[in-house]
């Protein structure tokens, strides 16, 4: 799904994929935006995945 919404929350679409300067533009963002779900997804799992197991 990240992958599919990535370019548009970043403001890419349609022929931009070809214009380098703007994919050049959008690549900051995208890397951000990568970082920041990657950092919530560390904070849900250590929050959710128990210490220890049931016995």
């Amino acid at each position: 799904m990240a992958v599919a919404a990535l370019p548009t929350v970043v403001g890419l679409s349609g022929d931009e994929y070809a214009d380098p300067l703007v994919f050049d533009a959008a690549y900051p963002t995208a890397m951000l935006a990568c970082a920041a779900l990657l950092a919530l997804g560390g904070v849900v799992s250590w929050l959710t995945i128990p210490k220890r197991l049931p016995r």
